[in-house]
């Protein structure tokens, strides 16, 4: 009966193990969580931010995350008024991992600008093509006199020699490309093109083709038409009507790669 007592009583003197161990798997849960919750990708929170600082403008401005390892600076909106130059003053990003080429340049705005106006001014073309600078990347402009007949989206044979010149610096490089129509405010009603919105995305599209095959990779260059709605200059004059109607390709600066669809996949999308 004395030897029944004591098991019992050792038994209760042991049960407080049950406790701390249930108190230590809790704690150890609790540390996982919190460890998970404090991990944040911040290539993921800083795309989405600058998509929210582009849509909502100014007044919402959102930072990105400063954690050790990462870029602390705000990104500045993807867009800006043309003509407004961007300072340059930053080290390049790390390149787009399914870029056709490990062996590129690094695609800084300062080499862009310089091959791109060593071109222009090789070839002659000051009054019809034209460079600027803005936020979200280098911006070459061509007037529709040099690619193309009135009213007509097929491309000549002097811009297509200037297209292929222009192919052979983007493949030197590691950026994605926007290419962007535009016209002026005068009424396009044809029957292969019903409104401005048609001319000026054909006139894209034509362009990215052309640049797809002179050997760009079509995984970095997209095709966009704004019609008449983004003139660079007041459509008052003769002169003015000209240069809005263009086609601008844009070098997309590479701090923006996160933005771009399929960032960081490989393989050709199948």
């Amino acid at each position: 009966m004395r030897k029944n007592e004591e098991e019992r009583e050792k038994d209760n003197n042991e049960r407080w193990l049950l406790t701390y161990s249930d108190m230590i798997t809790l704690l150890l849960v609790l540390f996982i969580m919190m460890y998970t919750i404090s991990t944040v990708d911040t290539k993921k929170f800083q795309a989405i931010s600058q998509q929210l600082n582009i849509m909502l403008g100014d007044s919402a401005r959102i930072s990105t995350i400063n954690t050790p390892g990462s870029n602390s600076e705000v990104l500045d909106s993807f867009y800006q008024t043309p003509g407004v130059s961007a300072s340059p003053s930053r080290s390049p990003s790390k390149s787009p991992s399914h870029s056709p080429s490990q062996t590129k340049l690094s695609g800084s705005r300062q080499d862009i600008e310089s091959r791109l106006e060593e071109l222009i001014s090789s070839s002659g073309l000051g009054k019809v093509v034209t460079i600027q600078s803005e936020k979200r990347g280098v911006v070459i402009s061509f007037q529709e006199a040099l690619l193309f007949p009135s009213g007509s989206a097929d491309i000549n044979s002097k811009g297509k020699a200037v297209l292929e010149k222009i192919a052979a610096i983007i493949k030197s490089v590691n950026n994605y490309i926007s290419v962007e129509g535009s016209t002026d405010n005068v009424p396009m009603n044809s029957y292969r093109f019903p409104s401005n919105w048609e001319l000026a995305s054909q006139r894209a599209i034509n362009v990215l083709k052309q640049i797809v095959r002179y050997g760009v990779d079509p995984r970095r260059i997209s095709a966009t038409s704004y019609g008449e709605y983004r003139p660079v200059v007041k459509n008052n004059s003769d002169k003015n009507k000209a240069r809005n109607r263009r086609v601008d390709i844009v070098f997309i600066d590479e701090q923006f790669n996160s933005l771009q669809a399929g960032y960081g996949e490989t393989g050709n999308g199948n």
